[in-house]
């Protein structure tokens, strides 16, 4: 009867392994199912597009205000697109006379959205006379047209700006501006927080844009 307890015994002790290392066999089978590999780095990010600026003016021209009006732009859009000085020139400043292209009343002009859409080079027609007097202001203003955006009271998009408009201090396109770019283009990008104090002169009143 001993014989026959110790036999039962060993039979069952048998059994618990066998079926331990089954199930230690099962664990193993399922971790290695699961594990993953680390997923591959993808290629990085394109930068954004660039837009190069080129100038085309007479001895005179302001050209620290127009500057100063790019880099609003480049300020804002930061991430979303770099703005450049030189060739291939998508974006073009360009002195005429008051009849050439644009409307008689207007001190600049451009074609809308052509900056956007890429029908480079995107022409700003700058009235001499008219343009030099809030130089800065003009340049955003129609940036903001070779960017896609209308006209839009209350803002710098203002189809005819008033001279608390003209000599506000911009150093960047206005939230409102910012905001409808956003909403167009699907983008995050920056407004002023603060304007930079005494970089435009007097400017004479209703000015057409």
């Amino acid at each position: 009867m001993l014989g026959g307890a110790c036999i039962r015994e060993h039979a069952t002790f048998q059994g618990v392994r066998a079926y331990v290392v089954a199930f230690l066999a099962l664990v193993i089978a399922c971790s290695s199912a699961t594990r993953t590999e680390p997923p591959a780095e993808g290629p990085p990010p394109a930068p954004p597009p660039t837009y190069h600026v080129c100038m085309k003016l007479a001895a005179g021209a302001p050209v620290p205000e127009i500057m100063a009006g790019v880099s609003g732009w480049a300020y804002s859009t930061r991430g979303w697109r770099r703005w450049a000085y030189g060739a291939p020139c998508e974006l073009v400043f360009l002195e005429v006379d008051e009849l050439e292209v644009c409307d008689v009343v207007a001190s600049a002009c451009t074609r809308v959205g052509t900056l956007i859409r890429g029908a480079a080079p995107a022409y700003v027609y700058l009235v001499r006379g008219k343009y030099e007097h809030g130089a800065r202001y003009v340049v955003m203003h129609e940036i903001g047209h070779s960017l896609g955006l209308d006209h839009s009271d209350g803002c710098i998009r203002s189809a005819t700006a008033g001279p608390l408009t003209f000599s506000a201090e911009w150093q960047c396109p206005d939230s409102a501006t910012i905001t409808r770019l956003e909403w167009e283009h699907g983008v995050r990008l920056r407004s002023c927080v603060q304007p930079i104090p005494g970089l435009l002169g007097p400017v004479r009143a209703g000015v057409s844009l």
